[in-house]
């Protein structure tokens, strides 16, 4: 339910019932199988102060219209609910195909004096089938509509929406069945009631349902709870029923003639698949963790075999070879570490960032080393195959700064900086080393690790990369994409 537009000049009294209907409308509108809109006065016009769309069926109304203004033959007809103060009928053109609605309009009052028009909508389709349901289920939705356009219904707004899959039931104040949707009665037949129910107590279910109904009836206010019955999981709402000389063919007692409570509503909700399909979701998404656990601990494996490789061997060449490769494959790890953490989810590149420089600082850490590195710039969250790209990206222009920028252990700064727009994302990495050389060519020049960038960013990202000197001398590569994978 939508709203926002002050109430104006109204008593405390009257503010607080209005309050009560608005949270009344998202029920009502399940329940009507309607759109249910709230009109107040403001100033010298007519405004819709609050909206609430059906779950039970397609909404009419797509479009938010709180503190949309009534105008033209529209206006007029609400100006006439506020003056008769009785509830009205008619009939109302909807959307781009003009579709014909029935609205039913009730006037709120206190005090004799109207304060909003709530109207209900629904298509005439849905109207017509409405006419055909039982007159006790269509006396006790008018009872409810009666109601929730004029008092507080205490506990209503706990409750969960009522959807086009939901069943629904009817009692009386004695607990008796009066009325049982199709969907309501499937639900019973699931549980091995065959026979038919209306008329029976709700008792003889032996499902606990006179428990809560009993309940709602003797506290007048809306119930909820979750069962477990024959393997199946179910969520029912008890909501009381206040009703005034509606001519029941049955007569509850207890209650005076301005607040009567003629039964309830035992709304029943098959959970069952849901929870079933949420435990398989559960148990896949486990599953995958603990797969990507094993990669990052199998390639972590990988990366120490061939750091013993590299200290095996007196190659320099091999040796700086190994050691590219080692970076590469820790770098992919770091990506399977963060999904085996939490999940198949959106992987914070800022996080990466950090622990990739992070590692570096450990392959630094000599005497002679005096390359300081930082992290700059917004968390920036990415699918993980798209995470697992920049990942590889970002460590190739880092160890490519360290290497071609600080030969011989020369002292200096890499900074990488990560930002975002709402079209791009850019990564640059920065250094005060000693630059490019004066020919250099982003697209046919570098090494090995610039080729692998170039391709990824290309390829893989649909961005691009180019490498600049700054100023005051160093490097700064800039790698730009868009937020999205783009189709080729």
């Amino acid at each position: 339910m939508n709203q926002s537009v002050s109430r104006g000049r109204l008593s405390e009294q009257e503010q607080e019932l209005l309050a009560a209907v608005e949270a009344n409308l998202p029920m009502t509108a399940d329940l009507s199988r309607a759109d249910v809109l709230l009109y107040v006065r403001k100033g010298e016009h007519l405004v819709v102060a609050a909206q609430a769309r059906p779950h039970s069926m397609t909404p009419i109304h797509a479009e938010d219209l709180v503190g949309s203004t009534v105008s033209g033959a529209e206006e007029a007809r609400l100006r006439l609910a506020f003056g008769r103060g009785r509830p009205m009928r008619d009939e109302v053109q909807r959307g781009c195909s003009r579709a014909p609605c029935v609205r039913e309009l009730f006037p709120i009052r206190t005090d004799g004096r109207i304060l909003a028009v709530a109207a209900a909508e629904t298509n005439l389709i849905e109207h017509e089938r409405h006419r055909r349901r039982s007159a006790v289920f269509r006396r006790a939705l008018r009872a409810w509509q009666l109601a929730a356009f004029s008092r507080p219904i205490p506990g209503i707004q706990g409750l969960r929406p009522f959807g086009e899959q939901d069943g629904i039931l009817f009692v009386d104040a004695q607990q008796r069945i009066r009325y049982l949707s199709g969907l309501a009665a499937n639900f019973y037949r699931r549980l091995g009631f065959l026979d038919p129910l209306v008329g029976q107590h709700v008792g003889y279910l032996e499902t606990g349902d006179d428990e809560l109904l009993q309940a709602c009836i003797q506290e007048g206010r809306c119930l909820a709870e979750e069962a477990r019955l024959k393997d199946r999981e179910w969520i029912r709402q008890a909501l009381p029923v206040f009703g005034r000389a509606l001519h029941w063919p049955w007569q509850p007692h207890g209650h005076n003639a301005g607040s009567r409570l003629v039964g309830a509503f035992l709304l029943v909700h098959d959970e069952t698949e849901a929870r079933q399909r949420a435990r398989e979701l559960k148990v896949k998404a486990a599953i995958i963790q603990e797969t990507h656990h094993r990669i990052k601990n199998n390639l972590q494996t990988i990366a120490a075999l061939l750091r013993l490789e590299a200290r095996r061997t007196s190659s320099a060449e091999a040796k700086r070879a190994l050691e590219e490769s080692i970076n590469r494959i820790l770098s992919i790890s770091v990506v399977h570490e963060f999904m085996a953490n939490q999940g198949d989810g959106l992987i914070n590149l800022r996080e990466v960032a950090q622990r990739l420089v992070a590692h570096m600082r450990q392959m630094l850490a000599s005497p002679e080393g005096a390359v300081s590195l930082s992290v700059a710039g917004p968390d920036l969250y990415l699918p993980s195959q798209q995470a697992t790209v920049c990942s590889l990206i970002m460590n190739e222009l880092l160890q490519n700064a360290v290497e071609h920028g600080f030969p011989e252990g020369q002292a200096g700064r890499v900074s990488l900086r990560l930002s975002e727009t709402a079209d791009e994302i850019t990564i640059e990495v920065s250094d005060n080393g000693s630059g490019l050389p004066v020919s250099f060519d982003v697209d046919r020049d570098g090494s090995i690790g610039l080729s692998i960038v170039r391709v990824l960013v290309r390829e893989d990202l649909k961005g691009a990369i180019s490498l600049k000197s700054n100023p005051g001398g160093g490097v700064t590569a800039s790698v730009h994409f868009p937020r999205r994978w783009r189709t080729s």
